[in-house]
């Protein structure tokens, strides 16, 4: 059954298994030794494919697999023994999991775990490579996937090699520098392999990994990362409550210590995360999750990155948590009785409901929909382990803990109203469907009903079809719940059929889209119900209830159904005409459209003929026959679809349908043809539709075609050569048509009871087999087998067509007739279509001559064939020989005649390849079309699937479907045969193709060619040979031969190059072939050569020079060979002699590929020192080095000298390939340092009570006391380069380095080095050689996108520390020359070398060390003095990159430097880059630099007011790395003092600073602006004040003209300004700066020119005018009467002061939250007041900015726990000040960061309480604005369920009441009283307004706060406000708001809304929402 689904994503599982994939499939339980299972087979199987048992062979599988399983045992064995790695191992094991693939787990437990064992043993070769790993473990992966097979009792493994294995493959010190090339898989790989394996890890497996992992976990280092990843990928969480001492309680409350101290989402928080889903889900209601519960709630909810932002400001951040297949796997395992799991995720929920609304898509959309499915998988998982699955060791759930039946409707309840928002999203659609279609299985009769009824809705509405496409998506998710829903909602099928007839106008051709939507579901209704007229059920049942009355009453109108149904198809094929302009040409393709019309329809009227009575099928006989008959159609499109309906009706009642279609069809054929037919150019359109017609309808089983064949054979004799093209087409596929249905198998039956619904009504009741599942172990699955007579039919005709085909082609091949075009092809495809029709049944060929080997082995790797797809064993043969191979035979005779006379008929030999292929790959199915047919299954079976029940609930044309895949399986894998000289054969000639003169000849020849080579193990070496012959340097093989020789090569598809084969011998010919292959310089060839060369190394991982096979292995192989388990091997076990052979056959074997490997790089450096090459093919042979410098061999000293030789060459490709190239070189090269072991701590396996500061990690920490000044005390073993050593706990044996005079000599003389470390001496000797590579190093390759260079700095690294300082001397004159340069490219070529001198010193001696930096750090000073805006970046990257993995102790002479005084007043960008240095250096030193970051915050507090913004901004960024590592940690004592600085001091010093600014200013003080009369209060004397005597004023940074008794001058006449600091601290002196940025120096009685706004001189003629600043025009009015004085203008400095401390404390705290762990500490709420008193500071713009930026990361953080009260407190202080601006921003901060920290706060009634508080307090606040902000605080803590009911009602029935508080009436004017008397009057007037506000929005809050539902007193509230519309203000703009609001947000549903309403209230409503109109 075929029907057009779109894929989802696979179950998220870690146990998930391919759902067509024979291991996931369940088997009937047989576990007995005495079952019939073991008799039959001699053993008991593990577990079968219950599948096969369905096959009409199933009785010959038995024996095949026997015979399979004995060759597998033997094979695997004997190659494991005999120590043939390559190919014989392999080979083997890919055939094991073959065999898994096509027979399930198919022997004995015995067998099951000596396989496992023996395939364990392989992973553990010596050195092994990845590519091998990567093979070997998906075979692992595929024998331990079903953990329950294999009880953890048989089988323990080590944890050790598989963590030794994953470190040494994925953390390779060879793989960064390219000496290892690892596959794409190997990783995840070796994750699902340790993922299955750690289920059988023994008890003390935890405690031992811990030891390893502990180490590493450093909270700021990388490492924490990859230990937590270990920790999730190897601690064993199966069955651990048992013994929770060994296993989780070791590290639980360790690891939630750390994710408490980082709380603000660390990278490893996934890891984590995944670690205790994995461990909840495995030990569901075992582990006490309640005291973390609010916050992981907290940490899932805000890595949904929903948009809820303060003030709409977004702000950046780190990656949250987003596997949201780990979180909702968590979230459902700590659900339970006694959990509160549940009732956050309700909560939750409702936070985040209105975002799946689809108004409100976005960003976020895609995770919440990932969310809200992939929830409902895992919940609906749950239940099914817990209610239906068999129960698995390790998966129990005790009884108590199980989901009750009331959790199940909480969870349905609680996901339904996302569920319905999200229906008519336009993103997601197959998500929401799998949620829709999970929740509908778990409740019906929740789900149903407003599923329903938005489907009536979406059919009655006509102008949004986007509404009824979702709902029938969402109708065909939930079809087994509506039509089987159980007794919870039995009223669910009446539905059914009303539905199905409402959507038939959906099939419109003018909506393509609708129309198939809606053909899909119809399809999938009519597959599960019968379409039968019960309507007479009453006369002959009386137990019927009143839903199957209702049912058998609909009934009767099934056949006006099908019949409306059928008109609907007739119209859309007779809208789909194609109209072809030009008969000779044919113009049509089929597109995506055409083709879902196409099987759309035929699928489901398909699916109606099977599923209805006789009765229906008789009239959907004659209406389909009435509509064909006499009607001629076009056979592209509506003729092809026309007869698809036909041939739907001959499928499901031949006996019935085929003489309705094919006795006219042959009747009109018959007629229409002429003497002409076969000449004529063009075709009757009548004769090709009638053609058409007769082809499809053959498409019936074999024994009803039989009666036509005759008559059919006649038309195909007189058609089959006729010279139109399109009528030969229909020809051929009537020939194939008829041949499949004579030769094949196929299922006859599809319906969904086995048992039909032809039988009587009183016998059976359809209805009651709606939704009926299918029985897998009674299935009646009825199969078409050939009959003898078919098989004789087939034969005849194949003997008739074929023999006169391949006659006309023997005497063309022999020139005995002439060539006609035509005719050619015609014959061709005659055999093209008879090798389709027949291949099932046509053997592939057995000469007598033995197999061509393609490979040696003393192993037999003969093929497994797959014998039995027949239950016959019926094979067709011609002439009595075999079809293929005279087929063959035949076509190789026409292609040679073609080639040598008429090549340029390109379309016969396109079919001659098409019949190549066929004939070597095709029995009955192709793979591609299998797996097609695959991926139409899964889609299906998703749509239809119980996921609930699982496959025992699988409806039967599910289970009719999967038993055919596994017969079509064995078809596409039975080209598995051995290789022979005919194969040989096709390759030469496709070979021959591929190098045709034409392009589309050799494409498709091409891919032929590469398919066929594939399909044999070793394939390719049948080409490599002829390949070689075409790259030869020859001016006969032209360009074409040459360019179709390289597509060869490059191979087609997704396989790979043949460039990148794992042989040696190979490579060896084919890469210094490619490499004198200089045939053209045309384009195409070059793009294709770099396509060659970029395919290699992205498909050529390391693979194996050598191998070892350890003795453990040939024991285990002998283990498999001897565990007494049927069957037996085959053969004998090798015998100890033949062992040793093996031994030495495996030694040759290694020798010859270090043979080979020598010969391929000696002659690739043959042709690189022939000067022969062109610069491409040079910069090729280059390449192909990346490849062969591998990390188990050095390379040849030859190639080394070429390489680095190739640092200077002229060519900037070969140069750059070069430096990654030396860098290899230069790391194989490395010496081995020794270490030593030390003993910090007594037992590092206890690990210690807190990670950070403690007595055993200080002496690694930096003191400059403490720092190595001589010899001695440098080679004390103190060094401890790894930043994550020590913080937390140390390693079992903690290594480091020997000290310097241990490690290796350094200074070497040339005759005391290596052969392969001469060229490199040997060039870096030469100065010349030097100072032409550092001339190119500072070129300038790409302006502006120029880096630092990684592969620049491995080299020198490299070079410096394999040869100490030896070529130092050469570099020193050149960087000297290029830092006094002022080139960008020069600055970076410096930083390259020199953090490569700074890190290559790593094992130097003292004396050489303090040399070097003798020299490094004049060097230095000099850098940083020049740094530019381009090169800042490359400095700080080289600073940071001489810090990273060194001791500080090491490096102390750079750290020194560049502490000192980062601020030198040299410029900002300079003081700025300075300090970006020196934070970059420090921030790789991690915890260990406490002491700089204290000396850098106490250099750094005198100028937080610094004057330049952009050294402010670094300032403040440089405090957050000062900060970073303030972490608290549970049980450390927070009073002891810390070694690095922490965040509350720092805070707590700048509160009181600050405090100036939390108060509204005084007007004049704001305003003040200083002029030339003023004099300061106390002058400072200036110094050398002589040149600015009388100078005017000019600006400062601020606008604001400074008098010139604030400038002084400097010593050397450079003009500073005396900046006040802050309280206690002198003042700075800021230079004044020019237009370049440069300071100015002045000449005796100079004048400085006028400083601009950013601190820099600017040039001016005569005395400026001071600027004054810009003020709104009310401040102005205000305050320029205001009197200024000394005090103002000092008050104005403090503030000014102040407000600098403020930006530069405001990037400090947005850096900190965003890229810091420790978050929101508890001090920086203090901070709140000053921030929301500014965030609105209409004077200093850029302040307000930065407040606001800080408030809304602020409001975005997750606050801990400890900080919440301190969050609330800072709130409440912040609404106690008097501007109402601070107010609003308070309160829009705690509704931001409510909604952010939502679970954490409702965790405890009393914050709950507080927040309640604040909100209803500013409800109450005298000033509109703050009231109308807190009204939308108050809507959002409702729509939250923030507060508890009782509460809610009391504030509804306050607001109520306050809302309805009387106004004083207007009072006559002789009523009035006194003025008096008027004001009190007027006033309590207000106050009644006032009241009246309140309340009105204290209501509008609720209103708004379901934006998109109705609550029950939400009507009620509306009638209040409407009576308010005429209030004074401000209570009508409210009120009208809020109606508005409420009218945008419902109106989508306001037919389902409006119910709620009374019909005077919807009236009321009416007259106020809806404008009246203009013509009432």
């Amino acid at each position: 059954m075929m029907m057009m689904m779109m894929m989802t994503d696979e179950d998220f599982d870690e146990d998930y298994d391919d759902p067509l994939f024979p291991l996931s499939e369940e088997a009937p339980e047989n576990h007995n030794a005495g079952s019939p299972r073991s008799q039959v087979l001699g053993f008991q199987p593990q577990k079968e494919i219950f599948y096969q048992a369905s096959l009409p062979y199933a009785a010959q599988l038995d024996r095949e697999s026997v015979q399979d399983l004995a060759r597998i045992k033997s094979g695997l064995s004997q190659a494991v023994a005999r120590r043939e790695i390559q190919p014989a191992a392999l080979i083997w094991l890919t055939r094991i999991s073959r065999f898994l693939r096509h027979y399930g787990f198919k022997f004995s437990l015995s067998d099951h775990l000596s396989l496992i064992r023996l395939v364990e043993s392989l992973l553990w070769l010596p050195n092994c490579d990845p590519w091998w790993i990567t093979k070997v473990s998906s075979v692992l992966i595929n024998l331990l996937r079903r953990k329950e097979l294999i009880p953890r009792s048989e089988l323990t493994l080590d944890w050790r090699p598989y963590y030794d294995l994953y470190e040494r493959i994925m953390f390779s010190p060879f793989e960064p520098v390219g000496l290892v090339l690892n596959p794409s898989s190997v990783g995840k790989n070796l994750r699902s392999l340790n993922r299955l394996v750690r289920a059988y890890f023994p008890p003390e497996a935890t405690a031992q990994i811990l030891i390893e992992i502990r180490p590493l976990m450093c909270p700021y280092d990388v490492t924490m990362g990859k230990a937590m990843a270990y920790a999730e990928m190897f601690l064993p969480s199966y069955d651990v409550q048992a013994i929770a001492d060994q296993t989780y309680r070791l590290w639980f409350d360790e690891f939630m210590r750390f994710w408490d101290a980082c709380h603000n989402s660390p990278p490893w928080e996934s890891s984590l995360m995944a670690l205790f889903a994995r461990l909840a889900e495995n030990n569901i209601g075992q582990i006490n999750w309640e005291p973390y519960i609010p916050l992981i709630f907290t940490r899932i909810m805000h890595g949904f990155n929903l948009p809820v932002t303060y003030k709409s400001t977004s702000v950046g951040g780190k990656p949250q948590m987003s596997d949201m297949t780990t979180i909702v796997r968590w979230i459902v395992s700590t659900m339970g009785p006694q959990s509160s799991s549940q009732r956050h995720l309700r909560q939750m929920v409702l936070a985040i409901e209105t975002y799946y609304n689809a108004a409100n898509c976005g960003r976020h959309s895609a995770k919440l929909i990932d969310f809200l499915w992939k929830l409902a998988q895992a919940f609906v998982r749950r239940i099914h382990r817990e209610r239906y699955a068999k129960v698995k060791w390790g998966m129990e759930v005790a009884e108590e803990h199980k989901l009750s039946d009331e959790a199940i409707t909480d969870f349905v309840t609680c996901l339904k109203p996302i569920a319905l928002a999200n229906l008519y999203s336009r993103t997601g659609m197959v998500d929401q469907g799998v949620t829709i279609q999970i929740l509908s299985t778990l409740r019906p009769e929740i789900m149903l009903p407003p599923i329903l009824e938005r489907m009536n809705s979406a059919l009655e509405t006509l102008t949004e079809p986007h509404k009824l496409t979702a709902s029938l998506h969402a109708m065909s998710s939930v079809s087994r719940s509506l039509v089987y829903p159980g007794p919870t909602f039995p009223e669910g099928p009446t539905h059914v059929i009303p539905l199905m007839m409402a959507c038939l106008p959906g099939i419109d051709p003018n909506d393509i889209r609708k129309s198939m939507v809606t053909i899909q579901f119809i399809s999938i209704y009519c597959t599960l119900i019968p379409i039968v007229d019960c309507s007479q059920a009453s006369q002959h049942y009386t137990d019927l209830s009143e839903a199957e009355r209702e049912i058998a009453c609909q009934t009767a109108q099934f056949e006006d159904f099908v019949a409306e149904f059928l008109q609907r198809c007739f119209a859309l094929i007779e809208s789909s005409t194609f109209h072809q302009t030009r008969e000779e040409v044919s113009e049509h393709k089929n597109n995506m459209e055409d083709s879902m019309k196409d099987v759309g329809l035929a699928s489901t009227f398909t699916s109606i003929l099977f599923q209805c009575s006789e009765a229906i099928f008789d009239m959907a006989l004659r209406k389909v026959q009435d509509f064909v008959h006499g009607r001629i159609l076009e056979t592209k499109v509506a003729g092809k679809m026309a007869a698809s309906l036909c041939r739907a009706l001959c499928k499901v009642r031949p006996e019935k349908a085929l003489k309705m279609f094919i006795p006219p069809a042959i009747q009109s054929v018959t007629q229409l043809l002429t003497t002409h037919t076969q000449t004529d150019e063009t075709l009757d359109d009548e004769l090709k539709f009638n053609l058409l017609i007769l082809s499809e309808c053959l498409r019936s089983p074999g024994p009803h075609v039989l009666a036509f064949v005759p008559e059919v054979e006649k038309i195909l004799q007189q058609t089959l050569h006729i010279k139109n093209k399109d009528g030969r087409q229909l020809v051929m596929s009537m020939l194939k048509n008829v041949m499949t249905v004579l030769t094949s198998l196929s299922v006859l039956d599809h319906r969904s009871i086995p048992e039909g619904y032809d039988r009587p009504l009183k016998e059976f009741l359809p209805i009651r087999a709606w939704g009926k599942p299918g029985n897998i172990h009674d299935l009646q699955l009825k199969w078409h087998i050939p009959s003898g007579e078919e098989f004789e039919t087939a034969q005849r005709l194949l003997n008739t067509f074929l023999g006169q085909e391949l006659d006309y082609l023997t005497q063309f091949a022999s020139s005995q007739s002439a060539w006609d075009k035509e005719a050619l092809r015609a014959r061709l495809e005659v055999i093209q279509a008879i090798l389709q029709g027949c291949g099932y049944v046509l053997p592939f060929w057995h000469e007598e001559e033995a197999p061509v080997p393609l490979f040696e082995s003393q192993v037999d790797c003969d093929p497994l064939p797959i014998l039995t797809i027949h239950p016959h064993d019926m094979e067709l043969t011609f002439r009595g020989r075999n079809a293929r191979l005279a087929i063959l035979e035949v076509i190789d005779l026409v292609q040679a005649r073609l080639l040598s006379s008429v090549e340029d008929d390109t379309k016969s030999l396109l079919s001659i390849v098409s019949i190549y292929h066929s004939l070597v790959l095709y029995m009955g199915i192709t793979k591609d079309m299998y797996d097609s047919r695959v991926k139409s299954y899964r889609a299906v079976k998703r749509v239809l699937d119980n996921k609930l029940v699982g496959c025992r609930r699988q409806l039967r044309v599910l289970i009719l479907d999967r038993v055919f895949l596994q017969h079509q399986e064995r078809m596409a894998e039975r080209n598995n045969v051995p290789f022979t000289k005919s194969h040989q054969k096709v390759i030469e000639n496709l070979f021959k193709l591929s190098t045709s003169h034409y392009s589309q000849v050799r494409r498709v020849a091409q891919d032929a060619l590469s398919q066929c080579i594939s399909n044999f193990n070793s394939g390719f070496q049948e080409v490599v040979p002829k390949v070689l012959e075409f790259l030869q340097n020859d001016p006969a093989i032209s360009h074409e031969q040459f360019k179709g020789a390289l597509y060869v090569l490059l191979s087609t598809g997704s396989r790979k190059t043949l460039l990148a084969k794992r042989n040696w011998n190979v490579l060896g010919q084919l890469w210094p072939a490619l490499v004198d292959a200089q045939h053209s310089e045309k384009l195409s060839i070059i793009k294709l050569l770099d396509k060659l060369i970029s395919a290699t190394f992205k498909a050529l991982p390391t693979f194996a020079l050598t191998y070892q096979v350890p003795d453990l292995a040939v024991d285990r192989a002998r283990a498999l060979w001897d565990n007494g388990s049927e069957p037996k091997p085959v053969g004998e076990f090798p015998s100890a002699n033949e062992i040793a052979l093996g031994q030495t056959n495996l030694t040759k074997w290694n020798e010859t590929n270090i043979q080979s490997y020598h010969k391929l790089v000696n002659d690739l450096c043959e042709r690189l020192e022939s000067g022969q090459l062109h610069w491409r093919h040079y910069h090729m042979a280059v390449s192909t080095f990346s490849a062969l410098c591998r990390y188990d061999i050095e390379l040849p000293v030859r190639g080394v000298k070429i390489l680095v030789n190739n640092l200077i060459h002229e060519n900037l490709s070969v140069r750059k390939a070069s430096h990654c190239l030396v860098a290899s070189i230069l790391k194989q090269q490395k010496r081995k340092h020794p270490k030593i072991e030390i003993h910090p701590v007594e037992n590092p396996e206890i690990p210690p009570e807190f990670p950070g500061d403690r007595p055993d990690n200080e002496w690694l920490c930096y003191d400059p006391k403490r720092v190595p000044k001589s010899a001695a005390e440098w080679d004390e073993p103190r060094y401890v380069h790894k930043t994550h050593f020590g913080y937390y706990s140390w390693p079992k044996r903690m290594m480091i380095y020997a000290p310097s005079s241990a490690q290796p000599k350094l200074r070497r003389t040339r005759d005391e080095l290596s052969e392969g470390e001469k060229p490199v001496f040997d060039f870096f000797s030469d100065a010349s050689n030097v100072e032409q590579m550092v001339t190119f190093l500072s070129l300038e390759e790409c302006k502006g996108r120029d880096k630092f260079d990684p592969r620049r700095f491995s080299l020198f690294k490299g070079l410096f520390r394999n040869f100490g300082d030896t070529f130092l001397p050469l570099f020193r004159p050149h960087l000297e020359r290029l830092i006094a340069e002022d080139k960008e490219s020069s600055s970076r070529c410096v930083a390259e070398i020199l953090a490569s001198i700074i890190r290559g010193a790593k094992h130097w001696p003292y004396d050489m060390t303090e040399a070097m930096w003798a020299w490094v750090v004049p060097l230095i000073r000099k850098a940083l003095g020049k740094i530019t805006v381009e090169t800042v970046n490359d400095w700080g990257t080289c600073f940071a990159t001489s810090s990273e993995s060194r001791d500080p102790f090491r490096i102390h002479w750079m750290l020194e430097v560049l502490m000192e005084e980062p601020l030198r007043s040299q410029g900002s960008f300079i003081d700025a880059s300075r300090l970006y240095a020196v934070q970059g250096s420090l921030a790789q030193q991690e915890w260990r630099a406490g002491e700089l970051l204290h000396r850098l915050l106490a250099f750094l507090k005198p100028f937080l007011t610094h004057p330049y913004q952009n050294v402010r901004e670094r300032i403040g960024s440089v405090l957050t790395s000062i900060f970073y590592e303030d972490l608290e940690y549970e049980k450390e004592d927070p009073d002891k003092p810390k070694r690095c600085p922490r965040v509350a001091d720092f805070v707590n010093e700048l509160v009181p600073q600050l405090e100036i600014l939390c108060d509204e200013p005084d007007p004049a003080v704001v305003t003040f602006q200083r002029s030339r009369t003023v004099a300061p209060a106390a002058p400072l004397p200036p110094l050398g004040m002589e040149s600015l005597n009388g100078m005017p004023p000019f600006l400062g940074p601020d606008g604001m003209a400074i008098p010139p008794e604030m400038i002084t001058m400097s010593p050397k006449g450079i003009p500073l300004i005396r900046i006040p600091g802050p309280p206690g601290a002198p003042p700075m002196m800021i230079p004044l700066m020019g237009p370049n940025g440069e300071p100015i120096q002045l000449p005796p009685g100079g004048t400085p020119p006028m400083m601009g706004p950013d601190m820099s001189m600017m040039p001016h003629d005569g005395p400026p005018a001071p600027v004054p600043a810009q003020l709104p025009p009310p401040l102005a009015s205000d305050t320029s009467s205001v009197e200024l004085t000394d005090e103002k203008a000092l008050e104005y400095e403090k503030r000014q002061v102040a407000i600098r401390l403020l930006q530069t404390t405001a990037r400090f705290l947005y850096g900190s939250l965003i890229r810091a762990y420790n978050g929101a500490k508890p001090e920086i709420f203090k901070l709140l007041p000053v921030l929301c008193n500014n965030e609105a500071n209409d004077f200093e713009p850029n302040l307000a900015r930065d407040c606001k930026v800080t408030l809304a990361t602020i409001g975005s953080m997750i606050v801990p726990f400890a900080s919440v009260p301190h969050l609330l407190q800072g709130v409440t202080d912040v609404m106690a000040l008097s501007s109402w601006k601070a107010n609003c921003s308070a309160l829009h901060l705690l509704e931001v960061s409510v909604f952010m920290n939502l679970p954490s706060l409702m965790s405890r009634a009393e914050w709950m309480d507080q927040v309640l508080d604040i909100a209803t307090k500013a409800v109450d606040s005298d000033r509109v604005e703050i009231r109308e902000k807190a009204g939308q605080f108050l809507s959002g803590l409702l729509h939250c369920d923030f507060i508890s009911e009782t509460r809610k009602q009391e504030l509804l029935d306050s607001y109520k009441s306050k809302a309805k508080t009387k106004l004083s009436k207007k009072k006559k004017q002789s009523a009035q009283g006194t003025e008096d008397e008027v004001q009190k009057e007027e006033a309590r007037k207000q106050k009644a307004i006032l009241k009246r506000h309140i309340g009105v929005i204290g209501l509008s809050a609720f209103v708004s706060a379901y934006p998109y539902d109705v609550p029950d007193f939400v009507p009620d509230i509306l009638m209040i406000l409407s009576d308010r519309v005429h209030d004074p203000q401000p209570i009508p703009t409210t009120v009208k708001k809020t109606l508005m609001d409420f009218k945008r947000t419902h109106q989508d549903n306001w037919e389902e809304h409006k119910m709620k309403f009374s019909e005077d209230q919807l009236s009321i409503l009416t007259d106020l929402l809806v404008s009246p109109s203009y013509y009432a």
